[in-house]
């Protein structure tokens, strides 16, 4: 009796412990999947207020520019006012040498003969007619050199708004970075493995969710010359949610027609690796925005600086027209461009290249259709031939 109640107590408090194990795991699930919640919101609110930051940010360079400029119409402007009170200066003295105007009406009748009282005459008119333009022409000048000196005072007064609002906006995109880590911090160690492999299955699902929209378009609209999906292997089969081999191999047949395009897609593969960092532009680190349009500047061609900007560089494809090169857009509003908050640059077969988030660097992912707002295959025309000073000036990108 004594041995049959020790074996029902240890096979109660193992049942306990059981419980006891699956109710902890059950609540860490919990809390992962809240935390995960957490996360992702913050995630959004600083690609928004990184793109936000973008925007200022451009806009400062251009108003720094603007202001430049003004500044050297104002020397331009100064110097010509210089010359012409010098011009009107000088015939102000020859008139009051002259004896002012009466001493040159006077030369006239002191002639001595027609012939000079006429020649006296002219040089009359001439001295006075001149001495008006002069007048005129000092005081247009004057006009302009005082309208110039306002516009450069407008143009210094709207930088200094402008680099108030950039530290603001990069001070916002900061916040939001320190609460993403204090809520990390805040975790255990089952909580954070849990959140991963939550984050894990969101991804795979929404990458999933993607292939089958891209399949089921191509299947009702089949490429020319085509019988299904370029697979990783070379294969027209449809694809499917299988590892990319070696994580982060091209698929085979990734041919980008064009000569600037191949070169697009050739600089954004070298950068295979590189950090993250918000505000960054290259070449050793890159937002998302920053990215592509350093990938595309290296072909010559120059894109806007943020991601909602490059929406509106070209037509947009369908998922059965994507080819390799468009840029793809995420938003929080499926009804409005300027909620874009995320991009990349697709390479085919359902694959992108993409500078995704602080803590990751440049690489090559599966398109995932969560948030997936559209496409834009870049139009040069409508993008400008020459690459911006932004993707060249590295001075300005730093350790944010």
């Amino acid at each position: 009796m004594l041995v049959a109640f020790a074996l029902a107590m240890a096979a109660g408090a193992a049942g306990a412990s059981t419980v006891a194990r699956a109710d902890a795991l059950g609540s860490a699930t919990t809390r992962a999947a809240v935390l995960r919640l957490q996360l992702s919101d913050l995630q959004s609110q600083a690609d928004r207020a990184v793109e936000r930051y973008d925007l200022l940010d451009g806009q400062l360079g251009q108003q720094v520019g603007a202001r430049v400029s003004l500044e050297q119409a104002v020397t331009q402007a100064d110097r010509a006012a210089r010359s012409r009170g010098a011009d009107r200066d000088g015939r102000v003295r020859t008139l009051y040498m002259r004896g002012g105007q009466a001493g040159l009406y006077a030369s006239v009748l002191n002639s001595t003969s027609l012939d000079e009282a006429l020649h006296q005459t002219t040089m009359v008119q001439y001295v006075l007619t001149g001495d008006r333009a002069a007048q005129g022409r000092a005081v247009v000048a004057m006009k302009r050199l005082t309208a110039a000196q306002a516009a450069a005072k407008r143009a210094a007064e709207l930088t200094t708004r402008r680099s108030l609002q950039v530290v603001s906006a990069a001070d916002q995109v900061r916040e939001l970075l320190r609460r993403q880590q204090a809520l990390i911090a805040t975790a255990d160690s089952l909580v954070l493995a849990l959140v991963q492999q939550q984050q894990d299955a969101a991804a795979a699902a929404a990458a999933a969710s993607f292939t089958a929209q891209l399949n089921a378009a191509h299947a009702a609209t089949p490429p020319p010359g085509s019988a299904g999906l370029l697979t990783a292997s070379g294969d027209r089969t449809p694809l499917t949610t299988a590892e990319l081999p070696g994580g982060t191999a091209l698929p085979a047949g990734d041919t980008a027609p064009g000569a600037q395009l191949a070169t697009v897609l050739a600089v954004a593969r070298q950068q295979l690796g590189k950090p993250y960092v918000w505000g960054a532009v290259g070449p050793d680190s890159f937002d998302c925005s920053g990215f592509t349009g350093y990938a595309y500047a290296a072909a010559g061609i120059a894109l806007p600086r943020t991601a909602a900007q490059q929406y509106l560089t070209g037509p947009h494809p369908s998922l059965a027209q994507l080819a390799p090169g468009d840029l793809l857009f995420w938003a929080t509003n499926p009804a409005d461009y300027t909620s874009i908050e995320h991009m990349g640059m697709y390479l085919g077969d359902g694959l992108m290249i993409v500078a995704p988030h602080t803590g990751d660097v440049v690489k090559i992912q599966r398109v995932y259709a969560d948030g997936y707002f559209g496409a834009t295959r870049v139009n040069p025309a409508m993008s400008g031939h020459v690459a911006g000073p932004q993707w060249a000036d590295t001075g300005r990108v730093g350790s944010r």
